[in-house]
């Protein structure tokens, strides 16, 4: 027997396709978009980190409800992911630069010999803004010094042979390693090094 709710009771059945539970949400999950958004947008990694919040949520919105944006949300999570990677490698590119640019304490021994009969020469030396000159030295010469060299600073040496035969050879000694030599040849000839912490 049927009754006004139905063959077997309980109201009318759902319109074909429609759940049992009644209509699902429509539109797409706001929170999806918003973690696409601030994927997008970075944000100094903050962006990053909540386009990762916001798409767990969305996910799991989605799944419960059937919104739409599951895509979004999807991409929203790679591009905050790959923000925070990439935030990373920056700070650790940074520190490294930092750690490479600042001041250090170091040995510099600056160095000019000549052979073939050269027996003398002008030197030139500088250390970044800091420069001087030895004119007519009797080679081999040497200079030690010992001061703080930042990772910007350039150290550089001249040599020029003063006689009209030979060759003349400059040399940079950085905490005991050659870090740059030349070789010139021939009469007045300039051999020249210079060295830089993060060039060299």
């Amino acid at each position: 027997m049927s009754t006004p709710g139905g063959v077997y009771g309980g109201g009318a059945p759902p319109p074909y396709g429609e759940p049992r539970g009644g209509p699902r949400p429509q539109g797409t999950n706001s929170l999806a978009v918003a973690s696409l958004i601030l994927g997008i947008l970075w944000l100094g990694w903050i962006g990053s980190i909540l386009a990762i919040v916001f798409g767990h949520v969305s996910l799991s919105q989605i799944k419960r409800t059937g919104q739409a944006g599951k895509g979004m949300a999807i991409a929203g999570l790679v591009l905050g992911y790959l923000g925070l990677v990439i935030g990373v490698i920056v700070v650790t590119l940074l520190v490294a630069l930092f750690n490479d640019t600042g001041e250090k304490q170091t040995r510099v021994v600056l160095e000019a010999d000549g052979s073939g009969g050269a027996a003398h020469a002008d030197i030139t030396y500088s250390f970044t803004e800091e420069s001087a000159q030895a004119n007519d030295r009797s080679l081999p010469w040497r200079k030690k010094e010992s001061r703080k060299v930042g990772g910007f600073d350039v150290l550089v040496l001249d040599v020029q042979n003063t006689g009209e035969r030979g060759s003349v050879t400059c040399r940079i000694r950085v905490n005991g390693k050659v870090v740059t030599n030349n070789t010139s040849v021939g009469p007045f000839a300039v051999a020249s090094c210079s060295y830089n912490r993060l060039g060299n």
